[in-house]
């Protein structure tokens, strides 16, 4: 990438010199896969600094900038400046300045772009980042579904807390509604301070049906992340949403996601003994298996004659899923990465990768899948066994291994008059809420290789 950028030393932010940086900087990611992501990156970075030098505004004349990029063992910066010193952006990284990104810039009279043009652009860039998905999408082998390619909006300051919101921000979501692409994934913190214009903005987005944007509560996530020993209070205010919706640190952290915690598969792994209904997938090359389960035993059905022993069960299964994926998590290893550790915070500090625990956040992530599913199914056991007493545990576990033959009835009096999670039902809500303390408090308590917290999340 730094080769590209120095050959194009100087040139004049007009369309055309726009498009031959671009297409360099795609050639680029074509031979590169890995750095290619950087060099999107630094195409971004261009758009942006050229779009919001203070405003989006036009001048009759383009302006020369002069463009340098260098890599050194301390320093890694990409800046720019007119000529003339008038207008001037810069991207820094330097040893004692703070470790990320920024973007500096200076207010003049002079415009560089209308807002058309720039929008223009700002879609131009969106567009190029769907050429991937359009490209491998449903091939084998390829892309199916998420890129990873996002973008954060919106929030506050992390130094003051104060709403942040500006004309990039509407910006971006006006792009979503007329493009209606896949990529970016466009992810919104909100607030009780978010003002109502980007409220309806968003609230059309929505409207659309794409998915977008993701709605992040910052009055929920920021005290979340520092309910964890290790967050400052600066750098919670400053998280952004990673991959689908990943809560991370950007420039400072490390996030892996170590999938999810299935609560629906817990509450069958205690009816059964801690095995599947259906049998082990892939039992002849499984790894973790005891004897023939995935689970761990927990007693067979007439040994829970109160449904807190069979909850209880549940809590065990939880509790041995986790203890045993954080222990094969914990002696893993990932691949180095020497040029995305350099743009991070920390591994250029103390000397050590990112995949050697070298950045400042190391988060590990479990999450918590099919909340509601396992809330409505734990309702319906303790009120056909333990309440109403019409079934067994037993009977109703053989029902379900033989898939409700002969028992359509009972399906469907379960699928239409039971009550389910999310319909304001006090005894499924609470059961959702034991469920969620448990999955944390077995989270929460384990350590990961460097020695911190992982973190608890749900979907």
């Amino acid at each position: 990438m730094n080769q590209v950028l120095r050959e194009e030393k100087k040139f004049l932010i007009n369309i055309e010199d726009f498009l031959r940086l671009s297409h360099k900087l795609e050639q680029v990611l074509i031979q590169d896969e890995h750095n290619g992501t950087h060099a999107a990156f630094a195409a971004a970075v261009l758009i942006v600094c050229v779009l919001f030098q203070s405003g989006c505004v036009s001048s009759p004349e383009p302006v020369e900038i002069d463009l340098a990029a260098e890599a050194t063992e301390k320093t890694i910066s990409l800046r720019w400046e007119a000529v003339d010193g008038a207008d001037r952006c810069r991207l820094f990284r330097k040893k004692h300045r703070r470790k990320r990104f920024q973007i500096r810039m200076r207010r003049d009279e002079r415009r560089l772009l209308d807002r058309d043009f720039a929008f223009e652009i700002l879609e131009a860039f969106f567009m190029k980042l769907n050429y991937e998905v359009d490209r491998t999408h449903g091939g084998k082998g390829r892309i199916n579904s998420d890129t990873g390619q996002s973008v954060t909006i919106g929030g506050c300051d992390p130094e003051t807390g104060e709403p942040s919101y500006n004309e990039l921000t509407l910006m971006i979501l006006d792009a979503k509604c007329d493009m209606r692409v896949t990529d970016p994934k466009v992810h919104l913190r909100v607030s009780s301070k978010t003002p109502a214009e980007i409220w309806k903005k968003a609230a059309y987005l929505t409207s659309l049906g794409m998915g977008f944007p993701t709605y992040e509560n910052d009055d929920a996530i920021i005290p979340a992340l520092l309910s964890y020993p290790e967050y400052s209070l600066a750098d919670a205010r400053d998280y952004a949403a990673s991959g689908c919706w990943e809560m991370t640190i950007q420039g400072r952290a490390l996030n892996r996601n170590m999938g999810g915690v299935c609560a629906l598969r817990m509450v069958e792994l205690a009816m059964n003994n801690g095995q599947f209904f259906l049998g082990t997938p892939g039992g002849e090359n499984a790894v973790g298996l005891i004897g023939d389960r995935y689970g761990i035993p927990t007693g067979e059905p007439e040994w829970f004659d109160t449904f807190s022993k069979f909850f209880n069960a549940f809590r065990v299964q939880m509790k041995h899923h986790i203890d045993m994926v954080t222990s094969y998590v914990n002696r893993s290893m990932i691949s180095p990465s020497p040029f995305c550790s350099s743009m991070m915070e920390g591994p250029m500090e103390c000397g050590r990768d990112f995949d050697a625990y070298g950045m400042k956040y190391n988060e590990t992530d479990f999450q918590l899948c099919s909340l509601s599913n396992a809330a409505d199914a734990l309702f319906a056991i303790r009120k056909l066994v333990y309440e109403d007493r019409e079934y067994s545990l037993r009977q109703l576990r053989n029902i379900l291994l033989n898939n409700w033959e002969g028992h359509e009835a009972l399906r469907q009096r379960i699928l239409h008059k039971f009550p389910k999670f999310g319909n304001n039902e006090p005894e499924v809500d609470a059961l959702a809420d034991d469920i969620v303390a448990c999955f944390v408090q077995e989270v929460t308590k384990q350590r990961n290789a460097a020695g911190q917290t992982y973190r608890a999340r749900g979907s």
